[in-house]
């Protein structure tokens, strides 16, 4: 398992913990089961957020980075960055992207909640499970949200 990194801010520090220890480890383990339970939503997911070729594009709660690589598939001619708390969850996901070749992605461990986006660096803000406990703030969301993603505030 990767070792975690201490994120700039968190406001969830025990979510963090159980993301990078038992809760982690299993979903790591069985990353292959959870992504194909997740696939018959996936197609209108990734329908619904509208990603584009040239968009600039967040993550939120990637997790095992799924939704992360699809949405690199998508903005083939943008970046796709995708945050999560867990550092062991974000290490399968820099691997598997790395396995299937995406070079227009990358992924950091942050608090969505907390962390300071710099301003206009994204198009699109996705979210397949991340933002359904969170409430960041308005203006740490891009300027065009994701009908599926959950409330940016």
């Amino acid at each position: 398992m990767a070792e975690p990194q201490e994120p700039r801010a968190c406001a969830n520090a025990a979510q963090a913990a159980e993301w990078d220890g038992p809760a982690g480890a299993h979903r790591i383990r069985h990353a292959a089961v959870f992504d194909a339970e997740a696939r018959p939503h996936n197609e209108r997911f990734r329908a619904a957020t509208g990603v584009a070729p040239a968009d600039h594009v967040l993550d939120v709660g990637c997790g095992t980075g799924q939704s992360t690589r699809d949405a690199a598939r998508a903005a083939v001619a943008g970046r796709v960055l995708g945050i999560d708390l867990s550092a062991a969850m974000l290490g399968h996901a820099r691997r598997v992207s790395r396995e299937e070749g995406l070079r227009n992605i990358g992924f950091e461990q942050a608090d969505a909640q907390v962390h300071a986006f710099p301003a206009g660096r994204f198009d699109v803000a996705i979210s397949r499970f991340g933002s359904r406990t969170r409430r960041s703030r308005v203006a740490s969301w891009p300027r065009r949200a994701s009908p599926m993603s959950g409330s940016p505030t």
